[in-house]
């Protein structure tokens, strides 16, 4: 069974409001000849109802984050002039391409993105702290300094969903030995006890 056909019976089951415990356990009940870490790596990042209803203000931000830092990233050249008698190279070289596919990404819930998310706009640190400086001296670009600002933004909100919207699962050890280790999924955010 391949990772798309995993998917989609894991948000058809995530859809009917089940927690990724039951999603897996019961995945793992229909194809009990998979590995149980190859599905566990699916169904990790689908999120459930109530973790998307409980983090669904972070995602909003995050998504308002970079729709903000492609809007940037195009009016400044706009606002310039750059567009006039340009052609589509210009565009494609402005675009901020690898952001926006993972923002789309984001938008449908595809939490395995979202470290790389992080990774590609985590690196605007440095230049931010170099802006910081610039700043102190009163010689910043505020396009840039606006630009590198909410590229961290986006990698802090990126990290901080990939790390408690999608926590890694851990594998209990049968004390005896005599079983094979079990998954279990943290209580997802946001529910009751049942």
């Amino acid at each position: 069974m391949d990772r798309k056909s995993i998917r989609k019976q894991a948000e058809e089951r995530i859809g009917l409001g089940n927690t990724r415990q039951h999603v897996f356990d019961e995945l793992m009940l229909e194809h009990p000849g998979e590995k149980p870490k190859k599905i566990a790596e699916v169904v990790r990042y689908i999120p459930s109802l109530a973790a998307r209803e409980h983090y669904g203000t972070y995602q909003q931000g995050l998504l308002a984050a970079i729709i903000a830092f492609a809007v940037l990233q195009l009016a400044r050249p706009v606002l310039d002039g750059e567009f006039n008698g340009a052609g589509a190279f210009t565009l494609i070289r402005l675009l901020p391409f690898a952001t926006i596919f993972l923002g789309i990404a984001v938008y449908r819930w595809r939490g395995e993105v979202l470290p790389w998310l992080a990774f590609i706009n985590g690196m605007t640190v440095f230049t931010l702290m170099n802006d910081l400086s610039e700043l102190a001296k009163g010689s910043v670009d505020p396009w840039e300094f606006s630009r590198h600002g909410l590229s961290v933004l986006i990698a802090a909100l990126a990290w901080y969903l990939s790390a408690r919207m999608y926590p890694k699962y851990k594998e209990e050890h049968d004390p005896l030995g005599q079983m094979p280790p079990r998954i279990v999924f943290p209580p997802e955010p946001g529910m009751s006890m049942m």
